[in-house]
């Protein structure tokens, strides 16, 4: 596709986007994290990126697809990073017999 069959969103398509999608990207972080909270700012972390970068999308089905994409590698970021933050403080000995029984996953 040509670069001028792309579009960048205007503000009322962009607020149209986030009204009708912001409840289910919502939902779909939720099902990685189980923090509700977390969810809504990783969504609204997300539709900052599109406006900020001003991203342009061929159509409203790429437009959802890079939406729940983006959300998605968001949540799993999210969750490394608190895995991380959560074995700082294990001893060395520990993570080390973890290893070896193979269930390191800490939530």
């Amino acid at each position: 596709m040509k670069n001028s069959d792309k579009y960048k969103l205007k503000l009322s398509e962009y607020k149209g986007l986030f009204d009708r999608l912001d409840a289910s990207l919502c939902l779909f972080a939720n099902k990685y994290l189980g923090d509700l909270k977390v969810s809504k700012d990783i969504v609204q972390d997300v539709f900052i990126k599109i406006w900020e970068d001003k991203i342009e999308f061929h159509n409203e089905i790429t437009t959802k697809s890079y939406l729940y994409t983006s959300v998605k590698n968001k949540s799993l970021d999210y969750l490394k990073s608190k895995r991380v933050e959560s074995t700082d403080y294990l001893p060395f000995a520990d993570i080390k017999k973890w290893r070896a029984i193979g269930s390191f996953y800490v939530k």
